[in-house]
């Protein structure tokens, strides 16, 4: 009985290391006006603009594009007790452009340049471009 006791435990430990943990990835503007970055499932980008925090998840990969949970003006967020949660999608064929200082220029983009059945290969950009 310990045996197999000792064997289930093993499989649960070899199991368990072989789940993928959702990584955190820090994008630094500031220094560098473009990354490329590919994301798996829960993962997610983080940055800061115009003294606000802004996070951006990879929720869903389905057949034919990607969905994302986008929490930005997180301080505004705090201050409010609102959410800020946005839903967005997107696909090889558009771009998902962001506005995150309310002044009707585009400041980020987010292009998708490839994908499969477990991450998007996704280009984030800041940007200058009027609405």
């Amino acid at each position: 009985m310990k045996k197999l006791t000792i064997l289930f435990l093993i499989f649960i430990v070899l199991l368990s290391s072989s789940v993928y943990a959702s990584k955190s990835i820090p994008l630094d503007f500031e220094s560098k006006e473009r990354y490329i970055v590919p994301l798996y499932k829960g993962d997610r980008v983080f940055f800061e603009f115009n003294d606000d925090n802004h996070t951006i998840i990879l929720d869903e990969i389905r057949s034919n594009r990607v969905e994302f949970d986008m929490f930005i003006y997180q301080n505004d967020a705090k201050e409010s007790g609102n959410s800020n949660l946005i839903y967005s999608s997107l696909d090889t064929y558009r771009t998902l452009r962001l506005d995150l200082d309310r002044d009707n220029i585009h400041d980020f983009e987010i292009r998708m340049s490839d994908f499969d059945d477990a991450k998007a290969i996704l280009e984030f950009s800041k940007i200058s471009k009027p609405k």
